[in-house]
């Protein structure tokens, strides 16, 4: 990043992050072993009623996080997204304060899988309008914890929707709509 900034002081550089999944296999997620261990120790991975973790995609070996307010907090009193927001800006901003960006992909106004997000012991259909606004407060809940950390950086997000939601509504400053013209 230093030797970029170095060739040209006025590009924009970012840092890609997620939020709502990560690698649920220990060999995987090398460079992600806290984030593993966290996840385990706390009890944050999102499971359906049977207890199984939960994927959007078979393809990238991560599981999805419970991120919504109804998961217990640690013994700092943070849930994931606070927890996570931390995490991140010690490894990416504090180690290189040349990033300008920060990047949030997965910004999606529901969640994509039915899981027990509300942990009532029933499995949630993700369009579920509760559960939604959980799954978006949440979010909004890590990019105020990200703001507070970093608040000279830009925040952008790939989202599936035109963040026109009240949760979301002047909280990032700029999106990326990724396929917005057609994947092909």
């Amino acid at each position: 990043v230093r030797a970029i900034k170095k060739r040209n002081p006025h590009i924009l550089l970012g840092q890609y992050t997620v939020l709502v999944e990560a690698y649920d296999n220990l060999a995987d997620s090398r460079a992600d072993k806290d984030v593993y261990f966290k996840l385990r120790k706390e009890g944050w991975w999102l499971r359906n009623v049977t207890g199984q973790m939960v994927q959007m995609s078979k393809q990238y070996g991560t599981s999805v996080v419970n991120i919504t307010e109804h998961t217990k907090t640690d013994n700092q009193g943070l849930r994931y997204p606070q927890w996570l927001a931390g995490r991140d800006y010690r490894i990416y901003f504090e180690l290189a304060p040349e990033f300008d960006i920060w990047f949030f992909d997965l910004v999606n106004y529901q969640p994509r899988v039915v899981a027990d997000w509300n942990l009532d012991g029933r499995d949630d259909d993700p369009k579920n309008r509760s559960v939604a606004e959980a799954y978006r407060k949440s979010q909004v809940a890590h990019w105020d914890a990200v703001r507070a950390l970093a608040p000279t950086r830009l925040l952008l997000g790939n989202a599936d929707n035109d963040l026109g939601y009240d949760e979301f509504r002047n909280k990032l400053g700029g999106v990326f709509f990724e396929a917005l013209m057609g994947k092909n």
